[in-house]
């Protein structure tokens, strides 16, 4: 059970669900290892937040502001937010990605520029991508007209459906690439039990996107 959480990216959400009479009944060696990843989960957690606030607030002095993309979003939605397993911090600086580089880079650290849609740099050890699209625009028609759509639900404040839009869609690039774990349907299941969006437009830009 443990090396299925682990390999679906629930470790300390499969943990939090488990019975009480399940985890008195685990043998020893098995709960140290369980709470050792769920120490090691929590940890990271908190760095990814801790940098993520002095990231946002350099930015914020420069009058940029952060959208916050992903797992570090999605954490939110959770009853624990620090059990949900991130990887990278996602961030979208709207018109001033190339402004969010060079401040980085003014501060001394190294700025990769991966191809068209995104940059990567470490931020006091937290891997950070600086996107300067929200999705692949150049490798198909289909992202170039959902990325219409996104910005426009962000030009008219419809944060539930921007995000909701964007995560299916992420989730599509995961399941047609390497496939999708039990994290990514727990992410589809509290986004659509707590975000509040217009279901039938983001559904009709689905449909009509094939």
């Amino acid at each position: 059970l443990l090396d299925l959480a682990v390999n679906q990216g629930v470790t300390a959400v499969a943990y939090e669900g488990m019975p009480q009479q399940l985890r008195e009944r685990m043998p020893k060696d098995i709960a140290v290892r369980w709470h050792l990843s769920i120490e090691y989960i929590v940890e990271r957690y908190q760095k990814q937040c801790k940098v993520l606030k002095e990231l946002t607030d350099i930015y914020s002095k420069q009058g940029i502001d952060v959208l916050v993309l992903k797992g570090v979003h999605l954490s939110a939605l959770y009853p624990t937010p620090q059990y949900r397993e991130c990887g990278d911090i996602d961030i979208f600086l709207y018109q001033h990605y190339d402004a969010g580089n060079k401040i980085v880079e003014s501060m001394g650290m190294r700025v990769r520029r991966l191809g068209l849609k995104h940059s990567n740099f470490h931020f006091k050890g937290v891997n950070v991508e600086n996107h300067k699209t929200l999705l692949n625009v150049k490798a198909n028609r289909f992202d170039k007209n959902l990325e219409r759509e996104l910005h426009g639900f962000l030009s008219r404040g419809k944060r539930d459906e921007f995000h909701l839009l964007f995560n299916i869609r992420h989730k599509i690039v995961h399941f047609l690439s390497s496939g999708l774990v039990l994290r990514h349907l727990c992410d589809l299941y509290l986004e659509i039990t707590n975000y509040k969006p217009d279901f039938t437009e983001v559904f009709d830009i689905l449909h009509r996107e094939k």
